[in-house]
């Protein structure tokens, strides 16, 4: 089991070695990547669900944030918490065997997955679509397609997109995670008729401005005229995000209200998938380089800003594979932007709480075993080196290691989490 302990140095290289990036002017041609998973989520108990997300870090990603922040489980309260620490699962590339369907997902030839540059809800709240009834299966409702508008019809057996198999569905994979984002998931449709919340100017397609087809694919053969190994492919989104920026200003609700507050959060209800992270990662420095068009900012939270920008990616993988703890390399707290040692985080005595409570969660329900488990710090720092580039636009995420006193006798030391009884 990989989540047991391991030596320190070598997994700290490793990990480092994965999100390497080879050299500015190329995307993605250094390390192959590192998967991270929030296992403390609504859909690990999810039993309708074959996939549930987790988020890919390598150092040519530009955001920061490259994790959804933790919850503060400790009062109640599923809102993120900015200023904690985040518990989770790193997955090194001695694993994507198990995950990808090759080993070598730098290979542009290889097309077979379902690759989102932004947080999308894609395993909770999208709806697959069905070419044979033209119609999206959505969780708990069918939405039919053949009259304009979509009729939707509450379902209690229909569980949506992340209820199929992982991979793209033009290769011949399941389409897992594919699909129009809808209103509500699973806990909040059981009770309410759901129905499609796109943001693309339109509701049915064809001509969405945004997606080539129902299944939500991204039009990036007409935005990203640029050769993807490129930085400059960035600037190729360019008319893709100003089209997500005008379709957003122009929904309304029936009392006259814009629909959408320019929050960062509000680019998941655009966000269609890629079938190559090559591709999602220019979608994705492009998203945080003009932020200034589509994210207004507006406080709370101070979404343009570093420390609260929804930064992650979002990839549906099969739920067997990345939740089982043999394909994990080891447990990582992630810090929050320019916070470079756990020490200093947990100086926040509500961040500390935070901690405290997932460490608990975590040896609860999964294979966490104090004095046992291997766990490493990630810090997310801008990138001094990336010359050529505005300050503060290419951050960069560092694995490493500190021994530490946590509180209610958690602590790290020499690369594994203790529990003093």
């Amino acid at each position: 089991m990989q989540s047991s302990q391991r030596d320190i140095s070598e997994l700290v290289g490793m990990l480092n070695g994965d999100i390497w990036s080879e050299a500015q002017g190329k995307i993605f041609c250094g390390g192959q990547g590192v998967v991270v998973r929030n296992l403390h989520d609504d859909l690990v108990n999810e039993e309708n669900c074959k996939v549930v997300p987790g988020s890919f870090w390598h150092n040519d990603i530009w955001p920061p944030n490259q994790i959804y922040p933790a919850a503060n489980i400790w009062d109640g309260d599923k809102n993120g918490n900015w200023l904690a620490p985040t518990l989770a699962v790193a997955i090194g590339s001695e694993h994507f065997g198990n995950l990808f369907t090759t080993k070598n997902i730098q290979d542009v030839s290889v097309t077979n997955g379902v690759w989102y540059a932004h947080d999308s809800n894609c395993c909770d709240k999208r709806a697959f679509w069905s070419e044979d009834h033209k119609g999206y299966d959505a969780p708990y409702a069918w939405i039919d397609c053949n009259q304009d508008p979509p009729i939707a019809k509450s379902l209690p057996e229909k569980y949506g997109s992340g209820s199929f198999e992982a991979g793209n569905p033009f290769a011949g994979y399941g389409g897992g995670g594919t699909g129009v984002h809808t209103k509500y998931n699973y806990d909040e449709a059981a009770s309410q008729t759901n129905y499609i919340e796109q943001i693309d100017g339109k509701t049915v397609i064809p001509n969405r401005d945004l997606l080539s087809d129902y299944t939500c694919q991204i039009k990036y053969e007409y935005w990203n005229n640029v050769s993807p190994e490129e930085y400059d492919a960035v600037d190729g989104w360019m008319d893709w995000i100003q089209h997500f920026a005008n379709d957003a200003n122009a929904c309304f609700d029936e009392n006259g209200k814009k629909r959408y507050d320019g929050q960062s959060w509000t680019a998941n209800l655009a966000m269609g998938w890629l079938d190559h992270p090559r591709k999602m990662i220019t979608l994705q420095n492009a998203l945080w380089k003009y932020r200034d068009i589509w994210c207004t900012g507006i406080v709370p939270p101070d979404s343009k800003s570093p420390t609260q920008y929804w930064g992650w990616n979002e990839i549906p993988f099969s739920k067997l594979q990345i939740n089982k703890p043999d394909n994990w390399s080891c447990f990582i707290i992630v810090l929050p932007p320019e916070t470079k040692y756990l020490y200093d985080a947990l100086k926040n005595d509500t961040a500390k709480l935070n901690l405290i409570a997932q460490l608990e969660f975590y040896a609860k329900n999964f294979e966490f075993y104090p004095n046992s488990s291997s766990i490493v710090l990630v810090r997310q720092i801008p990138n001094e080196n990336a010359k050529g580039y505005p300050a503060g636009l290419v951050w960069m995420r560092e694995f490493f290691a500190e021994d530490v006193t946590i509180g209610s006798g958690w602590r790290i030391a020499n690369g594994v989490i203790c529990k003093d009884s």
